[in-house]
């Protein structure tokens, strides 16, 4: 036993420094790891909303040549522009639901063209709906599907105006018009960044890591988002 007076080895006193010190470590080790998590799951949903503007792009161009040359095949191409939005709305309306069907959510997102490792990622979302940047994101998301139903309604017209007998293009203008509309809201927001997109395959896209280097403004902006989430997270478990 150590008699009273007598010093601490070494060791001793370098434990008695360093153990107020490993929780604190260990928590900004968590943090950063909860960060990272959240600067994919943004980016991931900045690549998300790529896929989303080009399949509406696309489908408004299909349904626009379809009114002017009836050719079926550009209507089965708008249906499978059409298909990637409307996958990303039936995995939003899941995920809104207090019990949403995970499957059911991978199967939407999946259709919207996200690749599968970007998806455990943006379901975590659901998780920070409480924050007011998370909820300002999915307000737009809601917004821009009001705008996909709105473009599906006028494409179900305009094929049925297309099957009608005698249907000239006077009969089709009005609702070629409104498509021409409806693909103006985002075309005069997504021009510029189209023109600096790197042009690539169709299909499924990489996942995105918090590796990545942001090649959009957006994504600068998504990151330091997250990077708010985080912070405003901690702050609340400090306190």
């Amino acid at each position: 036993m150590r008699q009273a007076g007598e010093s601490l080895p070494a060791s001793g006193h370098v434990l008695r420094i360093i153990w107020p010190f490993v929780p604190v470590v260990v928590a900004l080790a968590l943090f950063s790891i909860a960060s990272l998590d959240l600067l994919s799951a943004a980016r991931a949903f900045v690549a998300g909303e790529s896929q989303w503007s080009k399949g509406q792009k696309n489908a408004v161009l299909h349904l626009l040549r379809y009114g002017e040359d009836r050719n079926p095949a550009d209507f089965t191409a708008y249906l499978a522009a059409i298909a990637i939005p409307l996958g990303d709305h039936r995995a939003r309306l899941e995920l809104d639901r207090d019990e949403p069907d995970l499957e059911r959510v991978r199967e939407g997102l999946l259709a919207g063209g996200n690749h599968p490792e970007d998806i455990p990622r943006m379901v975590r979302h659901r998780n920070f709906r409480h924050i007011h940047e998370v909820d300002a994101a999915i307000r737009v998301w809601a917004a821009g599907d009001e705008e996909i139903a709105a473009l599906h309604e006028q494409a179900l017209a305009l094929r049925r105006l297309a099957d009608r007998p005698g249907c000239d293009d006077d009969c089709v203008a009005p609702v070629l018009r409104r498509i021409a509309q409806i693909g103006a809201i985002r075309g005069g927001a997504d021009g510029l960044r189209r023109k600096r997109e790197p042009q690539g395959t169709s299909g499924s896209r990489k996942p995105v890591s918090a590796a990545a280097a942001p090649g959009e403004g957006e994504a600068v902006v998504s990151g330091a988002v997250a990077g708010g989430i985080a912070c405003r997270l901690a702050s609340r478990q400090v306190l």
